[in-house]
């Protein structure tokens, strides 16, 4: 599990949720990105939690009442993921992509 949070800019609604399915079909160049901008609070982050707007792949249903209440108040959302379990997984899924994210 990924642990990821996203929230709307005036915290009334948040969610967690797994975001492991974007990390399975996320290119290596938006992982590295991903990690580049320290896995939250950018666009490249946004990605993944427009990933899981949609409820067709088990997304909890606070992930798209996020969106939602953004939409609602007018106001933007952040996206921030678990550098740790981010980390992780992709040591034991893209190892070959440890060197970029630490930038070696």
């Amino acid at each position: 599990m990924i642990e990821t949070e996203i929230h709307d800019d005036e915290r009334r609604t948040q969610s967690t949720f797994d975001s492991t399915p974007w990390f399975e079909q996320a290119s290596d160049d938006e992982i590295v990105v991903l990690a580049k901008i320290g896995w939250g609070g950018d666009t490249e982050a946004d990605q993944v939690g427009l990933f899981f707007e949609d409820d067709e792949i088990g997304t909890p249903d606070t992930v798209p009442q996020v969106f939602r209440t953004s939409m609602v108040l007018n106001v933007g959302y952040e996206v921030s993921i678990n550098e740790e379990h981010a980390r992780a997984w992709v040591q034991t899924n893209r190892p070959h992509l440890m060197e970029k994210i630490d930038g070696n």
